[in-house]
């Protein structure tokens, strides 16, 4: 390193300074925001430590110099972080100033204190007592690191010069110009440089070649103007050298280095050493870069803010000129406008906006106008809230109306200091107000006195409002109806077909449709109504609500009704029609071909034949009289069942014992049963009778219509020698009884007409009969108030139950 010979300096001394340091902390004592102020000092290092020796406060210079910050040392004893060779003589220096054991107002000494990596440096302490309180100490401390190295025989041995060498954080070294040796330098030297400390012993050159090749002309000129300071000096001491350059480390790493040196003289004042002191300064140089790279992005962000806000300012001008609402900003001192729009300028009749800006509410309103913003401003600026109202003005003889908004605007602090106004004028929005107000008048009349229902609906099927005359065809109040929607009140089998039109009406499918439907009242009943719906549509084409019209059409539907139930009559009759000519081509033709050819037999062979004994022609007799028989029955039957759908037949209950009718009417009709169906004797029939004789009110010739017509389809539909069973018996003055057959049945499909007049079912194959028996059976019991149930299975027999009740004589 001998191209950085130069003398050492002496650095300035704490004594210097124009205010002492007694001073310094007289005045800490008497105001602790000014003892800051000196704490901040860059050049040394300020401190209080309490009586225990414990860190109360530290200035920023302790983070610049040992690595410490202040909440690394407050708290903490002061003895923790001295040498520990230097703490006895440092802590006797420290209490004898704290317990006052001496008249000196202050103490000096040097010690070593430990550096945040580890290392020591050499501390200049100046302690002063605290005057106020003789709580503690004041001390001005000076990093003499660089003094203590340029003075080797300062120190009482080698080794506690080496010791403290080594254990430097920067590269120490000595360098003999004589020998152009290098004599010492310290560990550190490895770690910055990347070398070995013997490299350099061997060879000094290495250091130079360290250099970054762009730094060594600025090296090589600074060794040059030091060897000529050296001649021209004469040896005196007086030049020393610093600066900085970059080396490169072997692993190519740059590192920044500031490197000082001093020259030392021998007793005759020749120099005879050169010390210097490197220090590795990459971290430095690097944030300083980084802070220089940073200053130059804020520089040139800041001048594109400018230019941002500039344009932005100036496009801001040109928007707020181009709202038509009138803005202005009015200061809170004497309600200056500070800025005012073209719309306000224009609104003032005013030739530009120069001749505003600047003046008083007073000096540009009319006095009384004036008075009123004047209040409302005291208003915003007293509440720091906005304000909005509505105002009517006079100007030019002409009635404004505006709508004004004043926004109170602040300091960082929060203090009001102006506010905006714009005012907007809706002279015509009030205009078309009182006109909306006079059409909805005229829409709620028409809407009201509508001779028809009318009803506005949401989206989502809710009314949102109805007139009187919907409320009085469903019998709801309109708050009632507010309360529902249209699908609450539609019959549900109208209701799909009314939700389908609806819900293409809200996709925009259609814009309209009709209906007859069926709306349920309030009291439950059913209401026939001819709806027309329309859609009112937003202008994004989603619709709002929609508009239903209600027409009563109940007297028509009404009329349609009894023209299908006619028309269902007249088909009825001719369905009958048909069937009687069926039924009396069939059962009449078949009894008259029986007369007719047992007569002509009769005829032909009765008298003459000797073989035609009277047994034989008694046979053509009976069958001649079975036929009337059951001609005469059918015709009965049918006279039977057309007075009893015209409602012309008698019903006179009477007294009745109930067994005596069944055991006197059952062989009768047995014996008629079994002659329809040309048997003999062939069904037995077990009857279970009622304990006693209990009597019943009834009408005894219509309980023999119904019991003969069951009793004889019993025997007709079942097989011969199949078992009929009756079972009668009388419950709570009410007559039950029930006949059972094991016969053919009735299919289930059928049983639902079966009690129809001519109805027969598809089973019964060539079994003869009308099929007017169970309908004059249901016509009977009808009359008598009572009920017939069937039970059956094809092929497995039917069996009916009958119950009438007893009616007073």
């Amino acid at each position: 390193m001998r191209y950085n010979p130069a003398p050492l300096t002496q650095a300035p001394s704490a004594v210097q300074t124009s205010l002492s340091i007694q001073d310094v902390f007289e005045q800490f004592n008497q105001s602790q925001s000014r003892l800051g102020q000196f704490f901040d000092v860059p050049l040394d290092m300020l401190c209080c430590l309490n009586r225990d020796g414990q860190f109360q406060a530290v200035s920023f210079s302790w983070l610049q110099t040992l690595g410490w910050r202040a909440d690394d040392l407050q708290g903490h004893y002061w003895g923790e972080w001295v040498h520990p060779q230097d703490l006895q003589t440092s802590l006797l220096q420290l209490n004898t100033l704290i317990n006052q054991r001496s008249g000196r107002r202050q103490y000096r000494f040097d010690c070593r204190f430990r550096h945040r990596d580890g290392s020591y440096r050499w501390l200049a302490w100046k302690l002063v007592p605290s005057s106020a309180s003789r709580s503690g100490v004041y001390g001005w401390v000076q990093d003499i690191t660089e003094q203590k190295l340029a003075e080797p025989q300062g120190f009482e041995h080698k080794d506690e010069f080496l010791q403290l060498a080594e254990t430097l954080r920067d590269v120490f070294w000595i360098y003999d110009p004589v020998t152009n040796q290098q004599l010492y330098v310290s560990p550190a030297y490895e770690r910055v440089w990347g070398r070995s400390c013997q490299s350099l012993y061997e060879d000094p050159a290495s250091l130079q070649e360290a250099i970054h090749p762009d730094d060594r002309d600025y090296v090589q000129s600074v060794m040059d103007e030091t060897e000529n300071a050296l001649l021209t000096g004469g040896g005196n001491g007086s030049v020393c050298s610093d600066l900085e350059y970059r080396i490169v480390r072997p692993d190519h790493e740059v590192r920044w280095i500031h490197d000082r040196s001093f020259p030392l003289l021998d007793s005759n004042g020749k120099i005879y050493r050169f010390i210097g002191v490197a220090e590795d300064i990459t971290d430095r140089r690097q944030t300083e870069q980084e802070c220089d790279r940073l200053f130059a992005q804020i520089t040139q962000q800041n001048q594109t803010l400018e230019q941002r806000i500039a344009q932005r300012t100036a496009e801001l001008r040109a928007i707020i000129d181009a709202i038509p609402d009138q803005i202005c900003v009015i200061t809170r001192d004497q309600m200056r406008i500070d800025y005012c729009n073209a719309a306000f300028v224009e609104a003032l009749e005013a030739p530009d906006r120069q001749s505003l800006e600047g003046k008083t509410i007073y000096e540009c309103f009319p006095p009384d106008e004036a008075e009123y913003s004047a209040a409302q401003n005291h208003q915003v600026f007293s509440s720091g809230h906005p304000l909005q109202v509505e105002e009517s003005l006079n100007w030019g003889g002409q009635v404004h109306h505006l709508d004004t908004t004043k926004v109170p605007l602040h300091t960082p602090q929060g203090e009001v200091y102006a506010l905006v106004s714009a005012s907007r004028n809706i002279s015509a929005f009030k205009a078309a107000e009182a006109e909306l107000r006079n059409s909805q008048a005229q829409f709620r009349a028409i809407f009201e006195q509508a001779a028809v229902g009318i009803s506005l609906v949401s989206p989502d099927g809710k009314f949102l409002a109805v007139n009187q005359k919907f409320c009085s065809l469903l019998g709801y109040s309109q708050a009632e109806l507010g309360d529902m929607t249209f699908q609450e009140i539609t019959d549900p089998h109208h209701l799909e077909a009314d939700l389908s039109q609806y819900h293409r009406l809200l996709n925009g499918e259609i814009k309209a449709f009709s209906l007859e439907k069926c709306f349920i009242r309030k009291d439950g009943g059913l209401q026939w109504a001819a709806l027309t719906v329309s859609g009112v549509y937003d202008e994004a084409g989603q619709m709002k609500y929609d508009i239903g019209v209600l027409q009563d059409i109940s007297d028509r539907k009404q009329g349609e009704q009894e023209v299908v139930k006619a028309l269902a009559k007249e088909r009825e009759l001719n369905e009958l029609k048909s069937r009687v000519i069926s039924m009396i081509s069939h059962e009449y033709r078949t009894p008259l071909t029986v007369i007719l050819s047992s007569t002509e037999l009769l005829e032909r062979y009765g008298y003459d034949n000797p073989k035609w004994n009277v047994a034989r022609r008694r046979v053509h007799f009976e069958r001649i009289e079975n036929s009337v028989t059951h001609l005469t029955e059918l015709v009965n039957d049918v006279l039977f069942l057309n007075r009893a759908e015209a409602d012309r037949l008698d019903f006179n209950p009477a007294p009745l014992d109930v067994v005596g009718f069944f055991k006197q009417l059952l062989p009768e009709i047995r014996d008629a049963a079994l002659n329809k169906v040309d048997r003999r004797g062939s069904h037995p029939v077990k009857v279970f009778y009622p304990k006693g004789r209990p009597v019943v009110c009834i009408d005894s010739r219509l309980l023999r219509h119904i019991v003969s017509n069951l009793f004889s389809n019993a025997v007709k539909y079942s097989p011969e020698g199949d078992l009929i069973k009756i079972y009668v018996r009388c419950v709570t003055d009410e007559l039950q009884f029930v006949i059972a057959d094991q016969g053919i049945g009735i299919p289930a499909a059928e049983q639902a007409g079966l009690f129809d007049s001519f109805r027969r079912a598809a089973n019964v194959g060539t079994i003869p009969g009308t099929g007017l028996g169970l309908s004059i059976v249901k016509k009977c019991v009808d009359i008598h108030q009572g009920q017939i149930k069937v039970r059956s299975t094809a092929n497995q027999g039917t069996r009916f139950s009958v119950s009438l009740p007893s009616f007073r004589a």
